[in-house]
C-alpha cells in the first residue's frame, strides 16, 4: 500500500494550519513562518549577475492561499531579504550564481520539509508523496511566473 497516496490530504488546509501556528508562535525554532498581486514593473533593472530586490513583485505570482496586504507586504520583504542575501553571497565569495542558486533550493527544501515535520510528525510520514508534489507545484506556478516575466521584460 501507498502510504503516500492518502486520500485526507488538503494542502489549503495544510497552510491554513501553518498561518495558525505562525501566528501564536507555535513553532518548535526560532524566528516566524512566513495573493494575488497586481503587476508592478520594477523600478529599475536588475544587474545580469544579481536578483532584483524591488519593493513589489513584478510578476503577480500567486501564493497558495489569499493573504492580505499587509501579510504579503511581510512576506515580500522576507523575499527581498532573502534576494539581497544571496546576492551578496554570490558578489563576496565570487561564486558563480548557479552555486547560490543551489543553496537557495536545498535551504527550501529543508526549510519546508522542517515545516511540515514541526506542524504534524505523523503526516509527514502518510502524505509525504502529497506534500512534495504540492511544493513542487506551487514552486513550478512561481518559476513559470517569474520566466514570463523576464521573457517579457529582458535584462
Amino acid at each position: 500500500m501507498d502510504k503516500g497516496n492518502s486520500s485526507d490530504f488538503d494542502m489549503k488546509d495544510f497552510f491554513e494550519k501553518q498561518k495558525a501556528a505562525a501566528a501564536n508562535n507555535q513553532f518548535n525554532r526560532p524566528g516566524e513562518m512566513g495573493a494575488k498581486k497586481e503587476f508592478t514593473p520594477p523600478a529599475s533593472t536588475p544587474a545580469k549577475d544579481s536578483a532584483s530586490t524591488d519593493s513589489k513583485d513584478p510578476t503577480g505570482t500567486d501564493m497558495p492561499f489569499e493573504i492580505d496586504k499587509e501579510t504579503e507586504a511581510q512576506i515580500l520583504e522576507i523575499v527581498n531579504s532573502f534576494i539581497s542575501l544571496a546576492n551578496k553571497h554570490a558578489e563576496g565569495r565570487k561564486l558563480p550564481i548557479n552555486i547560490i542558486s543551489d543553496a537557495f533550493l536545498y535551504a527550501a527544501a529543508r526549510y519546508n520539509a522542517f515545516l511540515v515535520a514541526s506542524a504534524d510528525q505523523k503526516s509527514i510520514a502518510t502524505n509525504q508523496k502529497e506534500y512534495v508534489e504540492a511544493f513542487m507545484e506551487q514552486y513550478k506556478a512561481m518559476l513559470k511566473d517569474h520566466f514570463e516575466f523576464y521573457k517579457n521584460n529582458p535584462l
